[in-house]
């Protein structure tokens, strides 16, 4: 008969015959390394959300503008990232960041709007 060794750190097992762990830490560790989901995309795209966050918050006046769309540009706002979106019904499409949303205009400009608290 062979010797059983452990899944996650290969030590010899000893005890039952359907026994795959040497230790309960050795499963949590194996169960955890299993059930890992890779965090990177997650934390580089909310790295950006959160840039494009103070930009439209460091913009917005108090009440919504019309501003140059060349204020974002410049400060690095990235508008492949968002949080979400509306459609009025006039069928203009805002985006938004979080709760600081934005209307791009035909003429090189935009509007900065901030969704009222709900909380």
């Amino acid at each position: 008969m062979t010797d059983k060794l452990c899944l996650y750190c290969k030590k010899k097992i000893m005890g039952r015959a359907d026994k795959k762990f040497c230790d309960i830490a050795c499963k949590n560790a194996f169960s955890n390394a299993q059930n890992k989901i890779p965090l990177e995309p997650v934390l580089s795209i909310n790295a950006i959300l959160k840039k494009n966050y103070k930009i439209l918050y460091k913009l917005y006046p108090g009440r919504p503008k019309t501003l140059p769309l060349s204020k974002l540009i410049t400060q690095g706002f990235d508008f492949k990232y968002f949080t979400s979106e509306y459609t009025n019904n006039k069928g203009e499409r805002y985006l938004y960041c979080y709760n600081y949303g934005y209307l791009l205009l035909d003429n090189e400009q935009f509007i900065i709007v901030k969704q009222p608290s709900n909380i």
